[in-house]
């Protein structure tokens, strides 16, 4: 294994097998730390979805009990329009049940919206939606 580092980039060579990897800006944001301490200060009992609906780009809907998150618009009519939801660098799945269910926002660090083409870089076609990376106070 052959690992070069120059500025923000790391290449890895394994056996003929290159990848890139950039640790330059993103098109998403990232959110949390003492934003996510201060709002539970003031309010014990927000959850995750309550924080969700304060970012940008962040849609969230409920319906019947039923909580939809959608980034930047809908991108098609009929289909699921769900972003990958992933803990901790793990895919959970599209459904915000599955999520909530995973986690409290007491034991969020911090929250990384992703867009677009990143999001399916880092975690394929199920992230073509976008993904909503959450990782946890260890």
């Amino acid at each position: 294994m052959i690992l070069f580092k120059f500025r923000s980039f790391l290449l890895i060579s394994l056996i003929g097998l290159s990848l890139l990897f950039t640790s330059c800006a993103t098109s998403g944001q990232q959110r949390g730390g003492a934003d996510i301490d201060t709002l539970l200060i003031e309010n014990p009992n927000l959850t995750l979805k309550d924080y969700l609906m304060r970012l940008s780009g962040v849609q969230v809907t409920e319906r019947g009990g039923e909580v939809r998150v959608v980034l930047r618009g809908a991108s098609s009519l009929s289909g699921d329009n769900s972003p990958l939801f992933v803990l901790d660098g793990s895919p959970v799945g599209t459904s915000y049940s599955d999520i909530e269910n995973a986690v409290e926002l007491r034991d969020v660090d911090y929250i990384q919206i992703m867009r677009g083409s990143e999001a399916m870089t880092m975690y394929g076609m199920r992230a073509s939606n976008g993904a909503v990376v959450i990782y946890t106070k260890r």
